[in-house]
């Protein structure tokens, strides 16, 4: 039983992310960041004038330049707090410019 209380109370620690600030408003787990299928896959939120937040993973082609949105939830409060719903619907492929934070994301997530 003592294990078990033990387990209860380092889970959450264990999954909790590290948020850093990548651009105004948006930020990183780098903790996240992984390599799956020669793409690169990272988990974001950005907080946004209306004053509802917005966790992203996404998945980057590093090759071809390129993101889509593996999943999206949207928070009712700033920093991923309030109510959250989810939003799963499948994503195409974007390109993504240079001089913008999407770009940015692509260029730091791929090591360019």
């Amino acid at each position: 039983m003592k294990k078990l209380l033990l387990l209860l109370f380092l889970i959450p620690n264990l999954v909790m992310a590290e948020w850093m600030p990548f651009a105004p408003n948006v930020f990183i787990d780098a903790s996240s960041l992984d390599k799956v299928n020669n793409k690169m896959r990272i988990l974001t939120y950005l907080n946004i004038p209306n004053g509802e937040s917005i966790k992203i993973f996404y998945e980057f082609n590093c090759k071809e330049k390129a993101h889509k949105e593996l999943s999206r939830t949207i928070y009712s409060m700033p920093d991923l707090q309030g109510d959250m719903t989810l939003d799963n619907r499948l994503k195409k492929w974007e390109h993504s410019a240079k001089n913008t934070t999407m770009g940015a994301l692509l260029a730091a997530s791929c090591g360019q």
